[in-house]
């Protein structure tokens, strides 16, 4: 399902469809319960990660408000910020390196910058930070892929759209989640957030005509 009809199914009953301001606020708590519900989810099935990550490619640019104290070369480079990482497994970062999501780059901590770039295996791995929600490469790479679960999927417009990729409209977009995930959504913000009763299974008996002519 798309964004949109998302919440037409939430604001229907209310008589709310057309209620753009209604609709985007609705939208903003499918956010949060999508992302406590993938916590738990992954929690307990972590490799169901595959369903719910996505990817972006970043531009990188040279930079120096990093400082650098290391007897090593410190030239920097970064991207752009990225959008909300969610948190899962301990796991922020499904695969960052090249874009042809082969070649992973290692992660580092700035105090082991010198080692990395001295070691006889690690120095032919490309090291990066992750500082203030940006990625910092120790060499110079015209792109970069990361691939994560976003806590927020409508960030990822900005990231995906634009240049020759063609139009691009979330609202219409498939919004990424499982069916199982969606139904826990939309259960929670009915039963949480509007309060309504929670919905009982009707119980069905079966009848026989036959019966009723014999009285």
């Amino acid at each position: 399902m798309t964004p949109n009809e998302i919440t037409t199914v939430l604001t229907a009953p209310y008589g709310k469809v057309f209620d753009t301001p209604f609709k985007l606020m609705l939208m903003e708590r499918v956010d949060i319960w999508r992302s406590r519900h993938i916590r738990n989810a992954l929690e307990k099935q972590p490799q169901d990660r595959k369903f719910f990550k996505s990817t972006i490619y970043l531009a990188l640019q040279e930079t120096t408000t990093i400082e650098c104290d290391v007897p090593v070369n410190c030239k920097i480079w970064r991207t752009d910020k990225l959008p909300g990482i969610l948190r899962a497994n301990s796991i922020l970062f499904d695969y960052v390196g090249a874009i042809n999501g082969m070649n992973p780059f290692s992660y580092t901590e700035a105090g082991m910058v010198q080692y990395k770039n001295k070691g006889k295996y690690s120095s032919k791995v490309v090291p990066y930070l992750y500082q203030n929600n940006r990625l910092y490469l120790l060499e110079n790479v015209p792109m970069v892929r990361v691939d994560f679960v976003p806590d927020k999927p409508s960030e990822l417009e900005s990231y995906t759209c634009g240049g020759d990729s063609g139009t691009c409209d979330f609202w219409n977009a498939p919004y990424p989640c499982t069916n199982e995930i969606l139904q826990l959504i939309l259960q929670s913000i009915r039963e949480i957030d509007f309060r309504e009763a929670p919905i009982q299974k009707e119980l069905s008996v079966a009848v026989n005509p036959a019966n009723d002519n014999q009285q």
